[in-house]
């Protein structure tokens, strides 16, 4: 019932089993699966994936380009009163700049580059598999032999990688935000299944990061998202091999289901490598992860790291992906510009029109991280002078 016109409304029996749904902890309104929250209980339905696979069924579908985009933009409001606010006032509003975000073509395909990479790694894996590699991992290679021969498709493997403040790690962020990090699994098909699976981990590489901070990074991840504790029960003041850290790494991982690991700043790791000559390690790190620990991995960093890449037989098939690069003068940059321009908390008004995109441009080199910046500054510089 409206009190304001006075009408009755009907809900539906669909709207009102929506409702329901809510209050027992996920939103399901036909293509939100889940809602927010980075743990949830599984809920399966018919997967697009011939095979039976619980891993594959808990997960939300692949959103459309026009539904990721509405989820991932911001666009905060302004105050009403803006003008009538003192100097100080309207500089703490130039804040809200930073709580933009314009979705660009290029970020619908990182999306889907990434939920493609988690279910070509769920779909080839089943229960026995992963027994199978365990079992392999604890007793050692030579175990491989009394396992028996078991076929199991190599995880998906990618690389994002691009000039800094093209907005990747954001781009990244926002798209694994749509999906929930932990599934936790009690029954499957009538039966008791009791696990976690990680969807997803986002480890960053420090500056001087080794194989072995590597290795505890997403040791330290997984206790973060599951509430573990790997990382104190591995920790030794005596320190640990890397090659045993490694193995106790792909153990976890199997244990747990990941789907996919974002390295981010990559080239961090493999200036490291170089510095110290290790870089052979690193790659034996990296590719058994994928082949032993099967997981999927996805490397974002600069271009610096294309180097390595590019020279290494190992890596070359396994860092395909997207090269990110400055925004030309076109349409997109003109686009780009003009989401962004009511964002101003100044008096007077700058005039849109194509003498100042190109002046922006001139200065901005095209990277979007660059023309937020020059549009905070300006604004504060003139609100300060007058």
């Amino acid at each position: 019932y409206y009190p304001h016109n006075k009408r009755y409304y009907r809900l539906s029996k669909g709207i009102i089993a929506k409702i329901q749904n809510s209050k027992k902890g996920y939103v399901d309104m036909g293509k939100e699966k889940y809602g927010k929250s980075d743990t949830v209980d599984a809920v399966y339905e018919n997967s697009e994936f011939t095979n039976k696979n619980p891993f594959i069924e808990a997960m939300p579908k692949l959103m459309g380009k026009i539904e990721f985009e509405k989820k991932i933009e911001s666009y905060p409001p302004l105050p009403y009163n803006l003008l009538e606010m003192s100097r100080e006032k309207r500089r703490e509003q130039v804040l809200l700049i930073n709580e933009l975000f314009v979705p660009m073509n290029y970020m619908y395909e990182v999306y889907d580059f990434l939920y493609r990479g988690i279910c070509l790694n769920y779909k080839t894996k089943n229960t026995t598999d992963y027994v199978k590699k365990i079992n392999i991992l604890y007793h050692s290679r030579s175990a491989e032999k009394e396992v028996g021969e078991f076929y199991t498709t190599q995880s998906f493997s990618g690389a994002i990688l691009g000039v800094p403040g093209i907005g990747k790690t954001s781009t990244i962020r926002r798209s694994l935000s749509l999906i929930p990090q932990v599934i936790s699994h009690e029954q499957y098909a009538g039966e008791l299944f009791y696990c976690k699976q990680i969807v997803y981990l986002v480890v960053e590489c420090p500056h001087d990061c080794s194989v072995k901070t590597l290795a505890y990074s997403i040791i330290a991840e997984i206790d973060k998202a599951t509430g573990s504790d790997y990382l104190n029960r591995l920790f030794s003041p005596d320190g640990i091999s890397s090659s045993s850290l490694a193995i106790k790494v792909k153990i976890i991982c199997l244990n747990n289901h990941v789907g996919i690991i974002v390295i981010d700043e990559i080239q961090n790791a493999i200036r490291t490598a170089r510095k110290n000559r290790q870089e052979r390690p690193l790659i034996k790190f990296l590719v058994e992860l994928t082949n032993e620990g099967c997981v999927s991995l996805c490397f974002t960093g600069t271009l610096d790291a294309d180097d390595l890449f590019g020279r290494e037989e190992h890596l070359m098939r396994r860092t395909e992906g997207y090269r990110l690069l400055p925004l030309k003068r076109n349409r997109t940059f003109y686009d780009f510009l003009e989401k962004i321009w009511p964002y101003q908390v100044t008096i007077k008004k700058a005039e849109f029109n194509e003498r100042m995109v190109n002046c922006i441009y001139d200065y901005s080199k095209g990277i979007p991280s660059y023309v937020i910046k020059i549009f905070q500054e300006t604004q504060i510089q003139a609100i300060l002078s007058g």
